[in-house]
């Protein structure tokens, strides 16, 4: 059975909407309740999550805690309990589109300026 992709849609209240099955939970607090509102904060994220150099990587927010691996990515949300775990560059691509639906321009990986 595989799961349903995750979806990133245009929301009026909050800029960004994530549609997740319930397993993937977290995911929809982090974006709505730590990500939607500071661009610097997702930036950073997105930045780690794509950067394949960067081997570990932890943060917490607001609301929820993630812990960025190799292949894989935790998201915990500590007040209530729930856990879900992605692979990284689903998790990029779900932070990518977050990124583009706020209309945040964040360079891809590489995209650096050519002397």
């Amino acid at each position: 059975m595989t799961t349903p992709p995750i979806e990133v849609l245009a929301d009026e209240r909050y800029g960004v909407r994530v549609v997740v099955q319930p397993v993937h939970k977290p995911l929809d607090q982090l974006v709505h309740d730590d990500l939607a509102d500071d661009p610097d904060f997702l930036t950073e994220m997105l930045t780690a999550a794509e950067n394949p150099q960067v081997a570990t990587w932890e943060m917490s927010a607001d609301n929820c805690q993630v812990a960025i691996t190799d292949t894989r990515v935790t998201i915990t949300n500590p007040h209530n309990g729930q856990t879900t775990h992605l692979d990284r560059a689903e998790f990029a691509s779900v932070l990518r589109r977050v990124a583009e639906r706020l209309d945040i321009d964040v360079p891809s990986p590489g995209a650096g300026s050519q002397a």
